[in-house]
């Protein structure tokens, strides 16, 4: 009996896995943001005037659960459970910043329209973006599954982990750090000049003639945060009997998550630096701490999941 449910378990895991796959896949080639006549989209191949080009890691998220579908249909524990967590989280990440920049930017467009009543703006989600919200879903839910599909951990008790617990801890203080430090900084030419940061939870004038008055930023703390939480708690986990064999999984979900969001606050500043640098409105936006933070958060998190999956399984 138990046998049965296991395998009807990781079927399970492995289906939503392959359809969040198609979904991240999929979705990228699907309008994302349209204009409220629908007659203007983007997607997340396009490029061009400071649109930034997210196809690149959402293609690559969802090649990687595709892979773990395959994984877990074959039953191989630990490449399986490594891919799908790791999956999961990148499309997560991915999607979270992406809408909530999304979000932010339809709330400003606003403001906008309020002085140029003709301004027409890309501020409604298209059928691609509920496609890729979907995929994150099913994959987080593949994530959560899959363990429990293969059973509890082989092995002996023993085999906690305080050096993995206490890098994980770093990794979450460091993301949570990262979230209310400046994640962009914008300098807008002038006597005086004035310059504006954004974090991972707000708008701000640091110096000059005030301005974008209500102005939102995309709210990247709340991923990042609870990626913060997920990391604690897989450092806890990390010091049980079991230790870091149970801890990997959500380790690497978390990881993940940090990744996404960095990639895509990465792309978008990428995009938002040549269109302002072709244009040469005087108008500058540079990565702050809070963006090189957040990149050693990554590196940490992403360091610590992959050593503790290649370590030999505790038997």
């Amino acid at each position: 009996m138990h046998g049965a449910t296991t395998s009807s378990s990781t079927r399970v895991a492995a289906t939503l896995a392959g359809i969040s796959a198609l979904a991240a896949i999929v979705g990228g080639f699907l309008p994302l943001d349209t204009a409220a006549d629908g007659e203007r989209y983007t997607t997340a191949w396009t490029i061009g005037a400071g649109v930034p080009l997210y196809g690149i890691p959402l293609t690559l998220a969802g090649l990687l659960l595709a892979g773990a579908a395959v994984l877990l249909l074959r039953g191989t524990r630990r490449p399986a459970l490594a891919a799908v967590t790791a999956g999961a989280g990148l499309l997560a990440g991915l999607v979270a910043a992406i809408r909530l920049a999304a979000s932010a930017a339809a709330h400003n467009a606003e403001l906008l329209r309020a002085r140029f009543p003709d301004l027409q703006a890309l501020d409604t989600a298209g059928i691609g973006a509920w496609v890729l919200v979907l995929g994150a879903v099913l994959a987080v839910v593949a994530a959560v599954l899959a363990p429990r599909a293969f059973g509890p951990v082989d092995g002996p008790p023993g085999g906690s982990r305080p050096l993995a617990a206490l890098v994980a801890s770093i990794a979450a203080a460091l993301a949570g750090l990262a979230s209310f430090l400046a994640i962009t900084i914008t300098t807008v030419a002038g006597d005086p000049p004035s310059v504006a940061y954004n974090t991972g939870w707000a708008f701000a004038v640091e110096s000059g003639p005030p301005g974008g008055a209500g102005q939102e930023a995309a709210l990247t703390g709340i991923p990042l945060v609870l990626a913060a939480v997920a990391l604690l708690v897989g450092a806890l986990i990390a010091l049980d009997m079991r230790g870091a064999e149970r801890a990997a999984p959500l380790l690497t979900g978390a990881a993940g998550v940090v990744t996404g969001v960095f990639v895509a606050i990465w792309i978008a500043w990428l995009a938002l630096a040549d269109a302002q640098s072709t244009a040469d409105i005087g108008i500058t936006t540079t990565l702050g701490a809070g963006a090189w933070v957040l990149l050693v958060a990554m590196v940490v998190a992403v360091g610590l999941s992959a050593v503790l999956w290649l370590r030999p399984a505790r038997r």
